[in-house]
């Protein structure tokens, strides 16, 4: 379901979705102005129920009877069995958004922010859930106003988290999961909203890939078989090759990765193969990168070139070093001919 800048899942947990629903229930009950713009309708399979997307200004309520009767009966509308309302009135809580980083190296800090505008509102409060599992939450009025909720594997920075930010100090494995972040209202309305992203902790490899393999010189119809190697990171790294910037033919790339047993870090492994031609060379250059990534935080890449050798050139052998003759003074004419009559030579 997507309206205003983000788009929110269905799926969030009941507890939750009870809570919006029982605020709007109350509003209708007392009399607080409301109108029902428009109805929107979500796909459930059958013909002619399709998704509308349309601008957030209220609150999205689910199979309200009190005011699904309000909205005037469609002899043609097709049966879906979802039917979610889009609510007007007097309320406003715009520009929400999230800012949650997609990757956090193992041990660093993470620092996820939700963005909102009330307008005219005041904050009630600002709930932070890992999973269906509260672990901060702001309330302006409470005193003190930041309550942090243990969870294992969450230690929040309390001097670094407020209204609109909540700061994870020296992140592990268990912090991996899916964010949410529950903005509230306060009274009369309690107008609330709900934002989700995913971040993943990470073990990033020391340095760069290393390539190996290649050789100083290649004539057309010689084999190219170069490995390129990512070692010790969690996830492992998704390794990609390229001929002279230009991303290699999958079918000439083969890619395994070892490791990753009881906790230990992996190592991913790439190897491009293919019969050289003299269009690969360019002013007889030919350059194989490596480039390896992790998320959008790592990317790194070693490039060797090799050079063009044709039908008449060969490579030229290393040179050979011989040990240094020195004769002495003291070998003179007469030490050499007492060696002739002696016998040697």
């Amino acid at each position: 379901m997507t309206y205003g800048s983000e788009t929110w899942s269905l799926n969030m947990g009941l507890i939750r979705r009870l809570k919006v629903a029982q605020r709007v229930t109350e509003r209708a009950t007392l009399g607080f102005p409301y109108v029902i713009e428009s109805e929107m309708r979500i796909s459930v399979g059958e013909p002619g129920c399709s998704a509308t997307h349309s601008r957030y200004v209220g609150k999205f309520i689910r199979n309200i009877s009190a005011l699904q009767s309000l909205v005037p009966k469609d002899e043609h509308r097709p049966n879906c069995s979802k039917n979610i309302f889009l609510l007007t009135g007097t309320l406003s809580l715009r520009n929400v958004y999230m800012v949650i980083p997609e990757a956090v190296e193992r041990g660093k800090t993470a620092v996820i922010k939700c963005m909102y505008d009330l307008e005219n509102e005041e904050l009630y409060q600002v709930k932070w859930y890992r999973g269906d599992h509260e672990f901060c939450r702001y309330a302006p009025k409470d005193v003190p106003p930041l309550k942090i909720f243990p969870l294992r594997g969450i230690e929040v920075d309390r001097d670094a988290s407020d209204w609109e930010k909540v700061t994870i100090r020296a992140v592990s494995y268990r912090a991996n999961g899916r964010y949410s972040c529950e903005i509230s209202a306060d009274a009369p309305s309690f107008i609330t909203a709900q934002l989700q992203g995913m971040m993943y902790v990470v073990d990033l490899p020391k340095g760069y890939p290393k390539l190996r393999g290649m050789k100083i010189g290649y004539k057309p119809g010689m084999k190219l078989k170069v490995e390129c190697i990512s070692p010790n990171s969690m996830p492992p790294a998704n390794i990609t090759f390229y001929v002279n910037d230009e991303p290699a033919h999958e079918k000439h790339v083969y890619r395994k990765v070892s490791g990753g047993t009881n906790g230990s870090l992996w190592t991913s492994y790439g190897t491009i193969q293919f019969v050289v031609q003299h269009h690969h060379f360019i002013d007889g250059k030919l350059r194989i990168r490596c480039l390896a990534v992790i998320y959008s935080i790592y990317a790194k890449s070693h490039e060797k070139t090799t050079t063009l050798l044709d039908y008449r050139t060969t490579i030229p052998p290393e040179p050979v070093t011989r040990p240094r003759i020195v004769f002495s003074e003291s070998y003179n004419q007469e030490s050499r001919l007492s060696e002739i009559g002696s016998g040697k030579t």
